[in-house]
């Protein structure tokens, strides 16, 4: 058996699979419609390569750095017209989806030896409406109220605030949603 084209199937169905994921009749209900396929196609550029060296927090951070504002760009115009949101800001729906997407990808990656701890500890959380009324004593309760880069890092740095409590009543609200979707 040829390994390597085993492998190359793998990742092959790893890309179809997240993507998937994250063409979902409510991540598409934000976009125009007949965006998908120029979406996906975004999606298919987004350079995951540098996240197999990434084992901190702030180099993910700075990842997401690089990465957040052409992805925002590139998408923004397939966004719905009466959709709130900001060429000036990538941090609240495109923030959401590129999490989303790059969730996915690292924890059905866990076959090609990434280590699930490390990725579960450093990545930002997907923010959805779901996700911010759970927590709501950040005091944002929808998406597009994060309105800019401090304001979006405050929500990762709760979330990763909860993630290094033990279990507990603060942090419950985490196990029950799903992991790629919710958070």
């Amino acid at each position: 058996m040829d390994i390597s084209n085993f492998e190359d199937q793998l990742y092959t169905e790893l890309f179809q699979r997240a993507i998937q994921e994250v063409i979902t009749p409510v991540n598409m209900g934000i976009f125009k419609k007949g965006a998908r396929d120029e979406f996906i196609e975004i999606l298919n550029r987004v350079n995951v390569n540098p996240l197999v060296d990434i084992v901190t927090r702030v180099e993910y951070d700075q990842y997401i750095d690089e990465i957040l504002i052409p992805f925002h760009k590139d998408i923004y115009h397939l966004y719905r017209s009466n959709l709130v949101v900001s060429i000036d800001n990538p941090y609240s729906y495109s923030a959401r989806i590129l999490n989303q997407y790059l969730k996915t990808i690292t924890f059905r990656a866990l076959l090609f030896n990434t280590d699930l701890d490390i990725y579960l500890k450093i990545q930002h959380p997907v923010i959805s409406n779901v996700f911010l009324k759970a927590f709501s004593e950040m005091g944002i309760s929808i998406v597009n109220q994060i309105d800019g880069r401090e304001k979006y890092y405050e929500v990762v740095k709760y979330y990763r605030d909860l993630l290094d409590l033990e279990i507990c009543g603060k942090n419950l609200s985490l196990q029950a949603m799903r992991l790629g979707i919710d958070v």
